[in-house]
């Protein structure tokens, strides 16, 4: 099974608790290492500047990840963030440089795929949907980097047609709690569900942190708990990681339960280490997964 996963590959700079530290990040890198760790072979399609540190190709290569779609773009800077998290880990985003877009041209067309849309900062185009509907019937999407628009004071979120395409053409799409606010312009929990099943769709995730996520199948809503860590230190990469795993076990085996409470121990492992070393195989997945199971629950809206 392979798996093309589009978008800016990502230095973050992330500032939590009085420590800063310097990672590797975006949908596309963390997505690729928990596809790999399940058993998928992963493609990333991206764009870097000649800043990148080489050395992280090597990593994503020793790690099972295919690089030869990684683009070194003459003249342009590799995409970067500032992460400032404060004590209750809630986040400001700081665009410092972006690559050059990605192409229609530059994304594979391979019918026996699947593909993961993941961009930061709107650096996929629309019509890649146009284009992947017609080679694979399988597409997740993250919404962020469809509705995030940058300004002097940071990254702050917009809602689009965009936005409401990418749910309507997505198998399964990704929303975190703020971005569901704003394409639904509702606050409550409640209502935010309500309008989000008059949108067509597929299956919908909202993640919620550690309130837990809910899981929008067509016309049935589920809530997932979060499963609490053995402890917390960094926060980045909690919805790649939930939603790849997701994407990937529903594809394998359309039991939208059990997809989610493995989504759900990744995501706890996730926290407990900086970055991207908190990404589980997916047997150490399975203890954790099983004390959710019968806490996922059916509710009515």
């Amino acid at each position: 099974m392979i798996a093309y996963f589009i978008g800016h590959i990502v230095m973050d700079t992330v500032e939590w608790k009085g420590k800063i530290k310097e990672n590797i990040g975006g949908t596309v890198v963390y997505g690729a290492l928990v596809a790999s760790k399940l058993g998928v072979k992963p493609y990333i399609v991206s764009k870097v500047g000649k800043d990148f540190p080489t050395e992280y190709l090597d990593f994503l290569k020793n790690n099972g990840v295919l690089i030869d779609n990684i683009k070194f773009i003459e003249g342009k800077p590799t995409t970067r963030f500032k992460l400032i998290y404060d004590r209750q880990g809630n986040r400001k985003l700081k665009l410092i440089s972006k690559c050059e877009d990605i192409n229609l041209e530059d994304i594979p067309c391979d019918k026996n795929s699947i593909y993961i849309l993941g961009p930061v900062i709107g650096e996929v185009p629309i019509k890649a949907f146009d284009l992947l509907r017609d080679t694979s019937y399988y597409i997740a999407s993250d919404i962020q980097g469809f509705i995030r628009k940058n300004s002097e004071k940071g990254i702050y979120l917009e809602p689009s047609d965009s936005a409401l395409r990418v749910i309507r053409y997505s198998s399964v799409v990704h929303l975190e709690y703020e971005e569901a606010k704003v394409i639904t312009r509702e606050q409550k929990i409640e209502r935010i569900l309500q309008k989000i099943l008059e949108i067509e769709h597929k299956v919908i995730l909202l993640t919620m942190g550690e309130k837990g996520a809910y899981i929008i199948n067509e016309n049935e809503v589920y809530f997932v708990p979060a499963i609490k860590p053995e402890k917390v230190v960094d926060l980045t990469g909690t919805g790649d990681v939930f939603t790849t795993t997701f994407a990937i076990e529903y594809f394998k085996q359309g039991k939208v339960i059990e997809a989610a409470a493995l989504s759900a121990a990744a995501a706890s492992y996730l926290v407990e280490e900086p970055g991207i070393s908190g990404i589980r195989e997916k047997e150490h997945l399975f203890k954790r997964a099983i004390s959710i199971l019968d806490k996922i629950k059916k509710i009515y809206i």
